[in-house]
């Protein structure tokens, strides 16, 4: 990673390595998205996961299906709101 270009600090908190200085420890933050990036980078030839296949086209039943079940689910959680409890 680092002669990749990705910066210490980055690759010690991929790594789990503890900082090493007062300003390590204390005043530098790793973005999660310079963790992603630099992680990315290192599984660009070889990927963790492959691309996504596209969607299967849904049939109409079962759109209709899921939309009943969201119905459902919307009444549920405004019932339990009514009754106090917690969503």
């Amino acid at each position: 990673m680092y002669e990749q270009g990705v910066r210490g600090h980055v690759i010690d908190e991929i790594m789990g390595w503890a900082p090493r200085t007062v300003r390590d420890r204390h005043y530098v933050r790793v973005a999660p998205k310079s963790m992603r990036e630099a992680i990315r980078m290192l599984y660009q030839d070889d990927p963790i996961c492959p691309s996504p296949k596209p969607e299967p086209s849904v049939p109409l039943s079962d759109r209709l299906l899921s939309d009943d079940l969201l119905q459902e689910v919307r009444r549920l959680v405004q019932l339990a709101r009514e009754l106090g409890l917690r969503v």
